[in-house]
């Protein structure tokens, strides 16, 4: 029994033309083909056999870089806040008033609240 060698393994990220793009799972022989199990992210799990599949690789992004910090910033952390500095030794400074999404995200749950509380 010959097995077609294939360049896709285990955990590449590959496209199709209609099913789009997928994870493979698991590759196994199949008479003189090679059956590759890819999840598809639309279209869920399929078996395709790879000889006529015409899949491509999808090349990973590469990692986002770590953007530099500003001078601002780096003053910031080196300087102590004024809380910290009027704080007595051993004691924390106060807790910071929560930030504008924070709030936002809070004022969104409560609408959903609300409106979920009238439907009944």
């Amino acid at each position: 029994m010959s097995m077609v060698k294939s360049d896709f393994k285990i955990g590449d990220r590959v496209s199709h033309s209609k099913l789009g793009e997928g994870d493979i799972l698991d590759l196994y022989p199949y008479g003189e083909d090679t059956v590759a199990v890819i999840s598809f992210e639309k279209w869920g799990q399929k078996k395709i056999v790879l000889r006529y599949a015409n899949l491509s690789i999808v090349e990973p992004p590469p990692p986002p870089e770590e953007p530099e910090e500003k001078p601002e910033e780096k003053q910031a952390d080196e300087k102590p806040s004024k809380a910290a500095k009027k704080a007595p030794a051993g004691k924390t400074a106060a807790k910071k008033a929560p930030s504008k999404a924070a709030k936002k995200k809070t004022a969104k749950k409560a609408a959903r609240k609300a409106a979920k509380k009238a439907k009944k």
